[in-house]
């Protein structure tokens, strides 16, 4: 027979599975391993079409005063929420930063801060440069 410690619990392989079969338990539970929650995708896509309409809605001037500076803090809110449910769901570095600099550009062009031309021309030469070093 095999001998297995569990925490604080030691004793032959048989004697701890009928335990935990007889006390409704699992070892799982027992050990306090639970599988990693995620954020439902709706909410995801939610914040994405309100993250969209909002920019919408500042490139085209709709609001004015007091509304206008509230929709540039409610799109730099819902691109921070984006960034959040992308990485707590997926842990990727690299799809958090195509979705960091896609949300910055997004709100770039919503503010009419720089056109899109601009950003299309600095994007170019950022490529140009890191590819003419190799």
């Amino acid at each position: 027979m095999a001998k297995l410690k569990v925490k604080d619990i030691e004793g032959e392989a048989t004697d701890i599975d009928f335990l935990f079969k007889n006390s409704n338990c699992d070892l799982a539970s027992y050990l306090g391993a639970s599988p990693a929650t995620k954020v439902k995708g709706r909410w995801l896509w939610i914040t994405v079409v309100l993250f969209i309409l909002l920019a919408c809605c500042a490139s085209l001037n709709l609001f004015s005063g007091y509304y206008k500076q509230t929709s540039t803090i409610g799109l730099f809110f819902l691109w921070s929420l984006i960034i959040f449910f992308i990485h707590y769901n997926h842990r990727k570095w690299s799809l958090t930063s195509i979705c960091f600099a896609g949300g910055l550009i997004v709100i770039l062009l919503a503010l009419k801060v720089h056109s899109a031309e601009q950003i299309a021309e600095k994007l170019e030469n950022m490529a140009t440069k890191k590819y003419d070093k190799h």
